[in-house]
Order: structure tokens, then C-alpha cells, then sequence
């Protein structure tokens, strides 16, 4: 019962918390498009977008590897938490020199690369969240959204600020990048506070080879993910413009504030259900077949409201000059329900060690998702990368479970989880009325 409670109120503090980030988040995007336009918002989401490629590489898989031993080895703390950090700071500063170079490259703006220098900078930030595992770990998530409440709510007030006072894009490069170094810098007042000061953590060289390896296959399997997620701008940019770039990222990036709501369930599950794992191997898959099939109905009744509303939101949020982006966004939509899939079964992937199937399937959605592109970009636009983004979703999240033996069966479960889950809600719910 205590675990229950616990859980339930992670995912309460969770679930406001992104809720207000959804809406505060959304209301200044919705400003910084309106006003600069689809032209030259396409071609800071080229530069947004590559920032973004590189945050899972900095991240290095480690999320659920690093929840997993803290709740097997306890005492282990100081040395799994400065191992991942170590590991993630080598990557930050990797991935600055990357982006920046790449950006530069590309001559997107004249100040392409003021722009990815700035927003390069906020990479360091997400290094610092292996002190949110621990906090996860003890199902105690409140804290971290407090610590991260004021740098969000910052840098939204300096999104607006730097679009409203026409700054320019380093400027609004800046109020991105600010939230995630100021996060950081609360995440370690806040441990610090709870008796869990970062200097306590230690490198040491058996943890650092033993995170590398188990979580590599979950950094290279969010690599694909991210290049199929991202690699339609990437390529919109040079075969069909900045306007194009503009008006599909714009639709792309509506259908996206929605990502957070199978986040924050799974991230607050996942501890009890690996706890569940070690003593039911069996309930923990009916637990999973439940929790997926929740996703798969919330992405559903999510995906039919933006496709029906298309024709309203988008003049209503974007303005007239965004009106190509309707049908965009209504194909867009329906990737929700394989993103929550997606999701979903990362905690059975962890629990099972199949990260390297991870690979193997978002290697598969990122190919498709490339070939794709470059056969329907120059004919349909936006509306082309909508479609290879839903079919290329679709095969890695589901489709591709197919292809292995051991991850057969969750195909087969994730079509029946529906079921599962509603069957689940009569029972606990429907039963007791």
C-alpha cells in the first residue's frame, strides 16, 4: 500500500508539473511563431533541432540503467551517480564541439553559429539530472520539480521577452539554454539540502565500464530514436526550404507538447515495476500489458481530437500564414499512439535486457524514416515527412517486434493491451460501483 501511495504521489507531482510546463511551454512557442513567421522560425528549428539531436547523447542511456542499480546496490550510490555524471559531462562536451561545427557547416543564419554556441551550452544541464535518478529511485520526484520550477519559468518569461523586443535568435538561443544550466544548478542546492550532496559521489573505473556497457545499446538506440524523430527537419531544410522547415515543424511541435503524458506514468512506474520483476515475473508482464494499453488509449483519443481540431487550432494558435500546416498536424497526430507505445515498452526492454533490440528497431524506424523522407519530400512537403514520420513510428514501436524471438510476444501484447487495460478497469473500478 505504501508503494501505491508513493507512486501515486510521484506521478501527481509529475503530472503537474508537466501539465503547467505543457501550458506555459506551449503559450511561449505559440508567441515565438506567431511573430517571426514560418520563414525564419524554420530556420531556427533547423539549428533547435540539431540541439535537440544531441541531448540523448548526452544523456548516454543511462536513465533507467542508473534507477536500476541504485535500487539493486544502495550502498553503491556515491559511485554509480559519479560515474554516470562523469560519463555525461565527456559527452556534453563532445557534443557542444559537434553541434557547433555542424550548425556552422550548414550556414543556416548568418549567426548559425553564435546560435548552436548558445544553445550547445544548455547540453551541459541534462549531465546534471543523474541527481534526479536518485530522487526517482526513492520515488521523492516532488523535489526535483521544485528545483526545476524557477529556471523554466524563466527561461518561458525570456522566450517571450527576446521574440517580443525582436533580440534575435542568439537571444532567444540564450532563454533556451539558460533553463537547463539553471536546473542543474538547483538539482545540486536541492540534493544538497536532502543530504545528498554531489561531492559525495566518486569515479570509479569498474562502475564507469559497467554503466558504458549496459547502457550503450540504450544510447545508441536513442541516437535512431532521435534521427527519426528529428532527421525530417534536418532534410526539409535543404530539399524544400525554410518556409516548408517553418510550417512543418510548427504542426510537429503542437502534436509534441503531448509526449510528456507517457513520460511522466512510465518514469514513476518504473521503479515499482522492476521491484515487480525481481519477485512476479508474471505479473509484472500483465502489469506492463495494462500499462500499454492505458498508453495506447490515451494516444488514441489524443490523436482523434488534433486530427478533428486541425482546421481550428492551428489559424486560432499560428495565425493565417501557418494554414498549410493543418494537414500536417492532423497526420502528425497519429505517431502519438506509437510514441506512447514506445515508451511504454522501454521498462520491459530494461527489465529483460533487450536493449540490444532497442537498436535493432529504432535503427529500422530511422531508416525508414530517412528513405521515406527522400521520396516523398520533393512532391509532398510537410505533409510527406508527417507520413514517414507516422509509418516509421509505427515500425519501430510495434511492427518491428516481429522480428525477434524474444520480443515477439510484446507484439502480440501491445495488440491485445487494450484489452488488458480495460478489462483491468472493471475489475478494480466498474466491479466496486
Amino acid at each position: 500500500m505504501s508503494s501505491l501511495k508513493s507512486v501515486s504521489s510521484n506521478v501527481t507531482w509529475l503530472s503537474a508539473d508537466r501539465v503547467v510546463r505543457l501550458g506555459l511551454n506551449a503559450l511561449s512557442w505559440i508567441i515565438v511563431m506567431r511573430v517571426v513567421g514560418p520563414e525564419a522560425f524554420g530556420r531556427f528549428s533547423y539549428a533547435y533541432a540539431a540541439y535537440l539531436m544531441f541531448v540523448p547523447v548526452v544523456a548516454f542511456g543511462l536513465d533507467n540503467v542508473v534507477v536500476r542499480w541504485l535500487i539493486r546496490a544502495p550502498d553503491a550510490a556515491p559511485s554509480i551517480l559519479g560515474s554516470g555524471l562523469a560519463l555525461r559531462l565527456i559527452s556534453a562536451a563532445g557534443s557542444w564541439l559537434a553541434l557547433t561545427v555542424w550548425v556552422q557547416s550548414t550556414q543556416v543564419a548568418a549567426d548559425g553559429l553564435s546560435i548552436a554556441a548558445v544553445l550547445g551550452l544548455g547540453l551541459i544541464g541534462p549531465a546534471f539530472d543523474v541527481i534526479d535518478l536518485e530522487f526517482q529511485s526513492r520515488l521523492a520526484s516532488r523535489w526535483t520539480v521544485m528545483a526545476k520550477a524557477l529556471p523554466f519559468l524563466l527561461s518561458v518569461v525570456l522566450r517571450i521577452l527576446a521574440v517580443s523586443a525582436q533580440a534575435g535568435f542568439v537571444a532567444l538561443a540564450a532563454a533556451v539554454a539558460i533553463e537547463p544550466l539553471l536546473g542543474a544548478l538547483g538539482l545540486c542546492v536541492l540534493a544538497h539540502r536532502n543530504g545528498l550532496p554531489p561531492r559525495r559521489y566518486r569515479v570509479t573505473r569498474s562502475m564507469l565500464g559497467q554503466l558504458a556497457r549496459e547502457s550503450l545499446p540504450f544510447l545508441m538506440g536513442a541516437l535512431a530514436v532521435v534521427v527519426y524523430m528529428r532527421i525530417d527537419q534536418i532534410m526539409l531544410l535543404p530539399l524544400c526550404g525554410p518556409v516548408e522547415l517553418g510550417l512543418y515543424a510548427a504542426a510537429a511541435r503542437l502534436s509534441e507538447l503531448l509526449y510528456f503524458a507517457p513520460m511522466v506514468l512510465v518514469t514513476s512506474l518504473a521503479p515499482v515495476l522492476h521491484r515487480v520483476r525481481e519477485q512476479d515475473p508474471a505479473l509484472f508482464h500483465q502489469r506492463v500489458g495494462e500499462l500499454l494499453g492505458g498508453l495506447v488509449t490515451v494516444g488514441l483519443m489524443i490523436a482523434v481530437a488534433l486530427s478533428v481540431l486541425a482546421p481550428l487550432l492551428v489559424p486560432l494558435l499560428l495565425g493565417a500564414g501557418y494554414e498549410r500546416s493543418i494537414p500536417i498536424l492532423a497526420i502528425h497526430a497519429w505517431s502519438l499512439i506509437f510514441v506512447f507505445v514506445g515508451v511504454g515498452q522501454s521498462v520491459w526492454d530494461t527489465a529483460e535486457g533487450q536493449g540490444r533490440w532497442v537498436v535493432v528497431r529504432t535503427s529500422l524506424g530511422a531508416v525508414a524514416n530517412v528513405g521515406l523522407n527522400v521520396w516523398l519530400l520533393p512532391g509532398l512537403g510537410g505533409v510527406g515527412a508527417a507520413i514517414a514520420t507516422l509509418a516509421s513510428y509505427a515500425l519501430s514501436a510495434w511492427i518491428a517486434n516481429l522480428l525477434g524471438e524474444k520480443t515477439r510476444p510484446m507484439f502480440w501484447l501491445q495488440l491485445r493491451s487494450p484489452l488488458l487495460f480495460w478489462t483491468a478497469v472493471r475489475r478494480r473500478y466498474v466491479g466496486v460501483l
